[in-house]
């Protein structure tokens, strides 16, 4: 199957960063069977991005994406690193809907 569209956002806007942990990330997720596309990959790495004094380079992420295109496997990633690899010790996931909320809570 070829997908259609543009493999990056038109607007990609993110600070610099010295490293990401993202390549742990997405391992851990393909051991709990997640697959993350090229974008989603992509917004990890920015989630799990760090600076040369090892903080994060972006605190604050927004991923703007249209309805039921995939954005939760960003969060799932994000949460999976959070908790099995970073030592998170709360995570709070808000989705808009309540089915979405209750559906994160039996994966954790």
């Amino acid at each position: 199957m070829t997908l259609l569209g543009a493999p990056h956002p038109r607007v990609d806007v993110h600070p610099p960063f010295a490293y990401s942990l993202v390549d742990l990330a997405v391992e851990l997720a393909a051991l709990a069977g997640l697959e993350p596309e090229p974008w989603q990959w992509d917004a990890l790495e920015v989630l799990l991005a760090c600076r040369e004094d090892d903080l994060w380079a972006c605190p604050e992420y927004a991923e703007i994406v249209g309805r039921q295109n995939g954005q939760g496997a960003i969060a799932e990633g994000r949460a999976l690193a959070g908790l099995l690899i970073l030592g998170d010790g709360v995570i709070l996931w808000t989705p808009p809907e309540v089915k979405t909320a209750v559906r994160g809570v039996r994966l954790t």
